[in-house]
């Protein structure tokens, strides 16, 4: 204490006028302080302006991405809107599909040696489905708007009714042209043997004695033959039915008795008869694969319909009408 009042109350450092403390320590902490403080505040205005900027930036990025996800989200809607679209009006064609193949079968079954033909309806939705659209992008788009797993059902199933389609195209062409062949020899023979029939009409009477049998067979033809204009069904097989088996049958019974006049009669209508056998048999093979088109596409049409439903309400509520 005492070597402290010595130094600093003798004239070095403690004088009246020139203090040290004064003159430097006060000055340079001043100084000093007032850096510091400029510096603080330029280093707080600094971060101030550098968090404003990052959270600009993150604001402008998260409206991008909003706007980018909104976009996509729209496309992606677009993209189902169409494709339920496609699936609605597929879907009807596959209604409509299978009135026509029960039609079908019916005629086929009315009309047991012939092969109508059939009224298909047409589209082209099943094959934009199957073939056009983007697949890929139509299962992402599916998958993260409505969510669930029934888009494979719905490529899967619209995939088989493409084949069911294609089948039934190529099975009809198949099936005539192996229907055609017969049916020419079939015709040629019943116009020979309609024209035999004309010319034993001009001669009942005057061998109505001789051959009293074959005529009273003959004219039964003749007036079948000639009722077949006011029917409605097929002509084909009521005049095989009515004119053509009695024929038959009667040269199978007779065959040994009837006379050499008549044969001929016989023998055309056996002709008829066997090329009629693979013609039926056609026509039955036919059917039964058009029933068999039928069954399956009624299973795989109530199981697309209850798939589509999830679809349909998603486009219903996003784009009402």
């Amino acid at each position: 204490m005492l070597l402290f009042d010595i130094v600093f109350k003798s004239g070095e450092f403690y004088g009246d006028e020139g203090s040290f403390w004064k003159d430097y320590i006060i000055p340079v902490f001043t100084a000093a302080l007032g850096a510091g403080i400029g510096a603080y505040v330029t280093y707080r205005v600094f971060r101030e302006t550098l968090k404003a900027d990052r959270e600009k930036e993150a604001r402008q990025r998260n409206e991008e991405q909003e706007k980018e996800l909104r976009a996509k989200n729209d496309l992606e809607s677009e993209r189902l809107l169409y494709l339920s679209n496609l699936i609605e009006r597929s879907i009807n064609f596959m209604k409509n599909l299978l009135v026509a193949i029960n039609n079908f079968r019916k005629e086929l079954e009315a009309q047991p040696i012939e092969i109508p033909p059939i009224n298909l309806p047409f589209t082209n939705d099943l094959k934009r489905i199957v073939y056009d659209i983007d697949r890929e992008n139509h299962f992402h788009a599916y998958r993260n708007q409505v969510k669930d797993q029934n888009i494979f059902i719905i490529f899967s199933t619209f995939d088989y009714f493409e084949r069911i389609r294609i089948g039934i195209e190529n099975g009809r062409e198949l099936t005539l042209k192996n229907y055609n062949i017969p049916k020419d020899e079939l015709i040629k023979e019943l116009l020979n043997l309609t024209s035999l029939l004309k010319i034993y009409q001009n001669t009942l009477k005057e061998k109505q004695s001789l051959y009293p049998k074959e005529c009273q067979v003959v004219r039964k033809a003749i007036q079948n033959q000639d009722r077949l204009s006011t029917e409605t069904t097929s002509i084909t097989q009521l005049f095989i039915d009515s004119v053509v088996n009695p024929l038959s049958q009667f040269y199978y019974e007779n065959s040994t008795l009837i006379s050499n006049e008549y044969r001929d009669l016989g023998i055309s209508a056996n002709k008829i008869i066997d090329l009629s056998i693979p013609m039926i048999a056609l026509n039955e093979s036919y059917r039964d694969k058009m029933t068999s088109y039928y069954e399956s596409i009624e299973k795989e049409l109530a199981k697309i319909i209850k798939a589509y439903k999830p679809l349909s309400e998603f486009c219903k509520e996003k784009f009402p009408v």
